[in-house]
């Protein structure tokens, strides 16, 4: 409701219920918990990323005992998602997708997208404090997927303020080849990609693997682990950057 304060609740003041009906609800979540257990503990169905284990626990117990997983998106019933943020954020994605598909654009150009569309209603772009909180959640949002589209930035040794952007699909970025022209433009903090071994950061001595027959796996010792994470990937997905499974 848009007036949160207007709702009715059969038990208003909840505080008080639970402990007048303390000892029934802990039998209820205790039948549950040992229906569970009776079964095998299976897993629930439905990960929640931020919280893996709460959500193979209680989305197994709770769907054992044959009721909804806690982790899916109330919306069948209400229309209402559990993350709007994230949500919004995902029609931008397509959007800007889109109609700016293969370009480098900046914030002035997703608010236009913004402004032509539905979404985010409540922003003033006069103001400066809503045009920061944009910038701000925008950022939030650099190298994450949502609708098969990642966000990377050009440049991130510059001030966040003149960033540009490219929402490209993620499978355009799984191949070799696509590494080398989108998600390393994403490494600048860690050098120039086109640059030769030695002066490039990481992007280069990925570029000069990428050409070089002989490299090995294994070989990430070239760069400090931190050197690497920094750069937004795992030494593991390093390694298999530089080398083919088969190590060379």
């Amino acid at each position: 409701m848009e007036d949160a304060n207007q709702r009715k609740f059969k038990n208003p003041n909840l505080h008080a219920w639970v402990l007048e009906n303390r000892n029934n609800i802990l039998s209820a979540l205790y039948t549950l918990i040992r229906n569970w257990f009776e079964n095998d503990m299976p897993s629930g169905s439905h990960p929640f990323a931020s919280f893996p284990e709460w959500s193979r626990v209680c989305g197994g117990i709770m769907e054992c005992a044959g009721y909804e997983n806690p982790c899916m998106k109330d919306v069948t019933e209400t229309g209402i998602s559990i993350d709007s943020d994230t949500d919004e954020m995902k029609e931008l994605f397509e959007l800007c997708y889109t109609q700016r598909k293969g370009e480098w654009i900046n914030k002035n150009d997703i608010r236009d997208v913004i402004m032509s569309s539905n979404i985010m209603p409540y922003m003033n772009w006069n103001e400066r404090s809503h045009q920061t909180k944009f910038g701000m959640k925008l950022n939030k949002f650099v190298g994450r997927v949502l609708s098969d589209i990642r966000l990377i930035v050009e440049n991130k040794k510059i001030r966040a303020s003149r960033w540009k952007y490219k929402f490209v699909k993620k499978s355009e970025v799984a191949t070799k080849n696509s590494v080398f022209t989108h998600e390393i433009e994403d490494l600048a903090t860690m050098g120039n990609p086109m640059t030769t071994h030695g002066t490039g950061g990481i992007g280069g001595v990925l570029r000069d693997r990428q050409n070089d027959a002989k490299v090995t796996k294994g070989c990430h010792n070239d760069f400090t682990d931190e050197e690497i994470k920094k750069a937004g990937y795992s030494p593991e997905e390093y390694d298999k950057l530089i080398g083919d499974e088969d190590g060379s």
